[in-house]
């Protein structure tokens, strides 16, 4: 099944080789033949060739041409529109790109197929973390740096001896430990001290800083994600859930929303997405069912796929919802 849907992936985009990112505020993209052309004002800041993209990702406020939007449309280049911030506002895509077959393969991911790529996932980012420490480490030349980065490379060996998704997420959390303990030690800055990593709330400027650099990587890649036909929502390790409430005790009532934080976004006053793995779900109802009282309260879980939340509408007063190797960044 996993030789399956990497083919479905594959054969959707050999051809193409990049992505074109638009970050600079206030473009324009228009169409020359097979050429985009961005432009600030009367400034041709670059120009790619369209059969050699594969998507584009507009941040922010840009405009772009409808010759050119129907250009992409006609050599199947989905467009993205994010924010600045990377939130996906919405991607426009080709009547001739379905990805309901890529979708039903992923449905059918047999549980050993899903753990083998969740091991590539966690692998990914284990040696992601270690190359990093490497790269300062040649700067720095510190022992503790040089042991964190033998530990996770250690780890990264064992993955494979993992037989279920939560040994999988303890290798990771593991990894975690050791690369945050090392990161402190690569910055030299006086102003800027690490020691741990804190989430909610940042415990200090650097960890304000990663938590923000994460919300928009994530934002990013889960707009890359989408744009290859796949369903971010149901995946090897991740899963949408929506949890609502209603709450009689006051008291009780804010001891469960200030939990609910810890695990997800509010949308409405008793309403909240969480984008958890399973362990981390049954975690959030086993402390959930130990502050209810199921005599008087009531709360609903509703596991989403893309299909689902795509139909989702909100009227009204709204909150924010949570939702490559070689690019041109404008």
């Amino acid at each position: 099944m996993v030789s399956e849907l990497n083919r479905e992936v594959s054969n959707s985009t050999e051809t193409r080789l990049r992505t074109l990112y638009i970050s600079e505020q206030g473009c324009s993209v228009s169409l020359d033949g097979e050429t985009l052309i961005i432009k600030k004002k009367d400034c041709i800041l670059t120009t790619a060739q369209l059969p050699l993209l594969e998507q584009i990702l507009v941040f922010g406020n840009s405009q772009i041409t409808t010759q050119a939007i129907k250009a992409c449309l006609k050599q199947n280049i989905p467009i993205a529109y994010l924010s600045q911030s990377g939130y996906c506002y919405g991607k426009t895509y080709s009547t001739a790109r379905d990805s309901r077959h890529l979708h039903q393969l992923q449905q059918q991911l047999a549980p050993a197929d899903a753990l083998i790529a969740a091991q590539q996932i966690i692998k990914g980012k284990l040696l992601n973390s270690r190359t990093i420490l490497q790269r300062q480490n040649r700067r720095l030349n510190r022992d503790e740096i040089g042991l964190a980065i033998s530990k996770i490379g250690d780890l990264t060996g064992k993955l494979t001896e993992a037989n279920s998704i939560e040994q999988l997420l303890g290798f990771e959390g593991i990894g975690a430990r050791y690369y945050f303990s090392a990161l402190g030690k690569c910055i030299s800055n006086p102003d800027f001290t690490f020691t741990t990593r804190s989430r909610r709330p940042p415990a200090d400027p650097v960890n304000a800083m990663l938590s923000f650099g994460y919300q928009v990587l994530w934002n990013h890649l889960l707009s890359i994600v989408e744009l290859q036909g796949l369903d971010p929502y149901y995946g090897s390790l991740m899963l949408l859930y929506i949890v609502v409430y209603d709450i009689t005790c006051d008291k009780r009532r804010k001891k469960i929303a200030d939990l609910l934080k810890g695990y997800g976004k509010r949308v409405q006053y008793s309403v909240f997405e969480c984008v958890l793995p399973l362990p981390k779900y049954q975690e959030l109802q086993q402390k959930l069912e130990s502050r209810l009282d199921l005599a008087e309260d009531n709360v609903r879980f509703y596991p989403l796929s893309q299909h689902t939340a795509a139909g989702v509408e909100t009227w009204g007063i709204s909150l924010d919802i949570t939702s490559p190797p070689s690019s041109i960044v404008v």
